[in-house]
Order: structure tokens, then sequence, then C-alpha cells
């Protein structure tokens, strides 16, 4: 448990780690997920004729254990009680309490991540394989796109790099306010 938390916890590069996570994930799309709709990134995606792979597939469950392990990964060593459980509801919930993630957003991924992984169970029950028609959970898979396009995108003003920004600029205004009053100036 102490090496776990040494390696998890560890400082790390954000952008590095987020352009790390973003390739290892595009490459496991490319080469796990269904060739009909570009891993479930084609116009198509959603069409109830095209296959959507539960697992595999963006939007999917692997898609949101990713965002998990790298949230994890990213900010345990400012909040190292992000490691202490090991399954991704418990580790969301962490993420919500340390106001890491919206509670909204948090909710929808646990909702969604419920419901791929009660279907993906269903069909291994079945022996069927972890796929259903393009239109079947859709607003589920959306929501995951758009919180994997909100951590991971390159931009300046991306999320959770602007709500860390926030949070320190709001602590540091915090303190110089409590400075000046305690000095009589406020």
């Amino acid at each position: 448990e102490t090496i776990r938390a040494r390696v998890l916890g560890r400082e790390r590069e954000l952008l590095a780690l987020r352009q790390e996570v973003s390739e290892m994930r595009a490459k496991m799309r490319d080469n796990l997920g269904s060739k009909e709709t570009s891993a479930g990134r084609a116009v198509n995606a959603f069409d109830a004729g095209q296959p959507f792979d539960l697992k595999q597939d963006a939007g999917g469950i692997v898609d949101i254990e990713f965002m998990v392990q790298y949230a994890a990964l990213a900010w345990s060593d400012d909040h190292p009680q992000l490691l202490t459980y090991t399954d991704n509801i418990r580790i969301l919930d962490g993420l919500r309490e340390q106001r890491l993630l919206p509670a909204d957003d948090v909710a929808a991924l646990q909702e969604a991540y419920k419901a791929l992984r009660s279907v993906a169970h269903r069909l291994a029950l079945q022996k069927q394989p972890g796929k259903v028609a393009g239109d079947q959970l859709v607003g589920e898979r959306r929501t995951v796109m758009r919180i994997w396009q909100e951590l991971f995108s390159s931009t300046e003003g991306q999320f959770a790099i602007g709500v860390i920004g926030f949070m320190l600029v709001m602590g540091g205004w915090m303190l110089v306010a409590g400075l000046k009053k305690s000095r009589g100036k406020g």
C-alpha cells in the first residue's frame, strides 16, 4: 500500500501526462474499437445499424476508466485521499469531494459507468460480444465524450487546469484579503 501510494502519488507534469494518456487511449481505440465507426467517433457512430463497443469505443467504459486514472495520477500528490480506493466509483466520489470535478459531471460519469457495465455484464452472461446498436446509450456516451473533451483538451482554458487555477487565485486572494484585514488595511 505504501509503495502504491508513493508511485501513484508522485508529482507529475500535467500537460505531458494528459498528452500521454490521451495518445495511449487513442491508440487503443484505433486498434480495439469498432472499425465501422472509427471507434465511435465517426458521424455514423450513433446510427442503429452500426455497432457500439461498450468498452473500447469513444464514450465507453475504458474512456471513463482512463479519465479516473488520469485524475488520480494528476492530482493525488496534492490530494492523497484519491488513493484511498482503487475502484472507479469511489475515486470519482473523491474527485467530487475534493472539488476537482464538478458534482454533476461525477454523477453523470458514475451513472454512465454503471449503465455501460450493466449492459456489458448482461451480454457477457449471455455469452454475447460486448457490443450494442449505435443508437443505444446515446446520452451516456455523449456525456462521457463531452467530459473527456473537457478534461483532455489541449487549449489553455482546459477545464481541470482552469478549476485548479481558479482555486489557487481565489485562495491567494483570500490570503491577501485576510492579511490586509489583520493589518487594519481592509
